[in-house]
């Protein structure tokens, strides 16, 4: 019951600050959908916005184009609503994956480790970002990896592919642990059955969009987005005491050069064959050992990213709720440590709480980043 009073505390203290919430992700998808309403095709993926470009794939613009129905305040208001419940419907999932592991604790493990990141759900709720929706993927996802449905855990991992490149490289997890050749061709058949199904569908609804007349347009946006895409990241400060991801915490020790750079390519890309391998020679012999293994792919995924801010920290409390289950099945020194970790140096780095002196402090020696390290371990 409290938790579910945090819950809708957090939605309301967003509903009533909505107008507040200025150029935040949710403008440049409201500006977006008004130039879909107006065909103004050749701006939808543009340079000239500079360092608010529509990032997201072509057949994700159905998912926005709703929003110039509604002036901008109210489209905030109705987008802050379904980020929320994609959030809230991801937790019913989550317990059932709990008590099939037999946990103790259930409620205590989802509402003890909500608390620990809350101040992460208000930052994903305050910045209009697809958040609630990419949480939802994950555990849509981890869901059904668990029950051994790998064709739709592959469609929670698409769906979050299209919004976010990055989570699509945990579309080879699945096909990484299939047993026999006959259950990889089935995998990629049905993957790509579902893929010509999407991009169908998005054809209809852009030519009704548009018409016929601008059917080239169809093929010159996902160029237009891969140029957006590989463009993008010059404006990622990654340095900045905010981004708690690998490159972040190097760029912030050793400075801003092509060094550095060349060190967090090469780390990500060597911890990505080993997390590939790892799932390859896996043996999904439990449940525990599906959950975990899942887990770990959420949290390269953050660990990863060119720049991880609060809202993206908050897929985190995923793994946080197993890590707060172990805790209850076995209290642990190190279940303990971890725990305790993330209180002091996620939860209360928050300069609502703190201060803004204590928040950038933790921040600048990347305390938040070292934490997730030891939800890894």
């Amino acid at each position: 019951f409290a938790f579910f009073l945090f819950f809708l505390a957090g939605v309301f203290s967003q509903y009533i600050r909505v107008n507040e919430h200025k150029q935040n992700d949710h403008w440049v998808y409201y500006r977006t959908a008004k130039r879909i309403d107006a065909k103004n095709i050749a701006e939808i993926y543009s340079l000239k916005d500079g360092p608010f470009p529509f990032r997201y794939s072509p057949p994700s613009l159905m998912l926005f184009s709703w929003m110039s129905s509604f002036n901008e305040i109210n489209s905030r208001r109705v987008w802050l609503i379904i980020q929320s419940l994609f959030i809230l419907a991801s937790f019913p999932l989550i317990y059932q994956l709990l008590r099939l592991i037999n946990s103790p604790a259930p409620i205590y493990s989802i509402a003890f480790s909500f608390f620990l990141f809350y101040r992460y759900f208000l930052d994903s709720l305050y910045c209009g970002q697809v958040s609630g929706i990419v949480f939802f993927s994950f555990v849509f996802g981890l869901y059904f990896w668990v029950k051994d449905q790998k064709t739709l855990s592959n469609i929670g991992l698409l769906f979050l592919g299209a919004l976010k490149i990055v989570p699509a490289f945990m579309l080879a997890i699945n096909f990484l642990n299939t047993k026999t050749k006959k259950e990889f061709l089935s995998l990629v058949t049905k993957l790509l059955l579902v893929i010509f199904l999407i991009l169908l569908i998005y054809f209809i609804w852009f030519l009704a969009k548009f018409g016929f007349s601008n059917v080239e347009s169809f093929f010159s946006m996902f160029k237009t987005w891969i140029t957006i895409t590989l463009a993008d990241r010059d404006y990622f400060d990654g340095s900045t005491s905010k981004s708690q991801a690998l490159r972040g915490f190097l760029l912030r020790i050793f400075g801003e050069n092509n060094k550095t750079e060349i060190a967090w390519k090469i780390t990500s890309m060597i911890s990505l064959l080993f997390l590939y391998f790892y799932f390859y020679k896996l043996k999904m012999d439990s449940i525990k050992i599906r959950i975990y293994s899942y887990l770990l792919g959420i949290l390269s995924f953050v660990l990863f990213m060119p720049e991880s801010l609060p809202y993206q920290y908050f897929k985190l409390l995923i793994p946080s709720i197993f890590i707060m289950n172990e805790f209850f099945v076995s209290p642990r020194k190190e279940y303990k440590a971890v725990l305790l970790f993330i209180l002091v140096f996620c939860t209360l780095s928050t300069a609502d709480l703190t201060g803004h002196y204590w928040a950038d402090h933790v921040q600048s020696l990347s305390l938040p980043f070292l934490a997730s390290l030891m939800m890894g371990y």
